[in-house]
């Protein structure tokens, strides 16, 4: 719901502008994070709830696998323990065209 949020630009939403002006930095222009804000919330056509304990991690939902999905703290929340971390991982690598990039961020 948060990103939800974000995208309809809502007051008290989560305010994504240190990273998104980090990023602009590392491109080289960081004064460009206005721009580069709306490009992301404009880009977002899908917003889909995820859970990666079940072997589709979309169901009730089937999609194409994708070339590359990002994942960012979630298995902190979802994950109690190492075997539950892999579980996970099959499952949201199954999401995966052959050859596809999973991005992922954790502070296991």
């Amino acid at each position: 719901e948060e990103v939800q949020r974000w995208l309809r630009k809502e007051p008290g939403a989560f305010d994504w502008t240190p990273v998104v002006k980090y990023v602009c930095e590392l491109e080289g222009d960081r004064e460009k994070w206005p721009e580069k804000e709306e490009k992301v919330r404009r880009a977002v056509k899908r917003y889909l709830k995820c859970d990666v304990m079940q072997p589709n991690p979309l169901a009730p939902l089937t999609l194409p696998p994708a070339d590359c999905l990002l994942s960012a703290l979630c298995f902190d929340v979802a994950c109690k323990d190492i075997p539950t971390y892999r579980s996970a991982f099959r499952n949201i690598s199954s999401l995966l065209k052959p050859g596809g990039h999973l991005l992922f961020c954790s502070t296991l």
